[in-house]
């Protein structure tokens, strides 16, 4: 892959299982099971805001963006470990962050799980900030799927 060129590009729902290998190799944690539909679904509403970088045969890194109408949200920054250092998750930061300056957005807000604290360092180096917040969560397991006219 060493002499394959990389693009930049949006994310398609075709990547959905490369995208999974990507973030199983950065153990990520995630379910496998939902990353197709989601993708989906986030492209279906806001195309534009998840990136890859990529070869003809693999996805090296990515960036999982949301916005939702208030606040940006970076989800699942990801770079294959055989390819980091070469500047790639921040590009994918400074890419997305044009994005939602593009669309009004003003904000941009990350969680970092626990087992993830390291990569603390790499956002303060973005110039991103700690907040002390508590985080809560609830699954909804029979929510309908979101369509742009059923909302």
């Amino acid at each position: 892959m060493d002499d394959e060129p990389l693009l930049v590009r949006p994310a398609q729902t075709s990547d959905a299982d490369a995208l999974i290998a990507l973030w199983k190799s950065c153990d990520l944690s995630f379910d496998e099971t939902r990353v197709a539909a989601e993708l989906e679904s986030c492209l279906e509403y806001q195309d534009g805001l998840i990136f890859v970088i990529a070869s003809q045969s693999q996805i090296v890194a990515s960036i999982w963006g949301t916005y939702d109408g208030r606040r940006g949200w970076i989800q699942r920054l990801a770079t294959a470990p055989d390819q980091r250092g070469r500047g790639f998750a921040k590009r994918l930061v400074t890419l997305l962050e044009q994005r939602f300056t593009d669309i009004g957005c003003h904000k941009v807000n990350l969680l970092i799980e626990p087992d993830n604290s390291a990569v603390a360092a790499f956002y303060e180096s973005l110039d991103y900030s700690t907040d002390n917040l508590t985080f809560m969560e609830r699954f909804l397991s029979k929510a309908p799927k979101l369509t742009p006219r059923g909302l």
